[in-house]
């Protein structure tokens, strides 16, 4: 049982040996490394000073065009946008003015039907006056049945009876 005791405690002191020769070597390499970092992190000269100092300058002059070309980009897009905005707006006024005229002609149109249609009716019902005092004075009843005829009626047929009837009555037997 003594035996894998010493064998553990000269495994262990050869280890600590070991360490002791290396370790010098390790910590050298440590204290290079941050001795390397901190150089780095601090300027020798003043001239790397102003050069570190430039090279920002230079990164923010950089990412403020960049900005810059951003902000344009947009404003034309915006500019772009409005002009469309513009052509379509002048195009719906277009259009209204375009409906506004339309509906006033066939307002006007619709008004000027309605006195021809007047006109007419009036035209027609004084023509079957005169048809029939002309009829009684000659002797004969009316020539056109008042029972065919109805303020219904449009006046394309109107008259249209109304020829039948002059062509067929008295006054176009008489003019022959």
């Amino acid at each position: 049982m003594l035996e894998p005791i010493m064998f553990s405690s000269i495994g262990f002191l050869t280890a600590c040996l070991l360490m002791v020769a290396f370790v010098p070597v390790i910590h050298e390499r440590a204290v290079r490394l941050t001795a390397r970092r901190f150089q780095a992190a601090t300027p020798l000269s003043m001239a790397e000073m102003q050069a570190e100092k430039d090279l920002l300058r230079a990164e923010f002059a950089m990412s403020l065009r960049r900005l810059e070309m951003t902000v344009e980009d947009t404003r034309k897009k915006e500019v772009e946008r409005l002009r469309e905005i513009g052509i379509k707006t002048a195009e719906i006024h277009r259009l209204r003015t375009e409906l506004e005229r339309t509906s006033t002609l066939a307002v006007n149109l619709q008004a000027r039907e309605q006195k021809h249609k007047s006109v007419t009716k009036r035209s027609v019902k004084l023509l079957r006056y005169i048809s029939a005092r002309t009829s009684r004075e000659d002797g004969n009843e009316s020539p056109t049945p008042t029972s065919d005829w109805n303020e219904s009626d449009d006046w394309g047929t109107i008259l249209a009876r109304f020829r039948a009837a002059l062509q067929s009555g008295p006054m176009a037997q008489s003019g022959t």
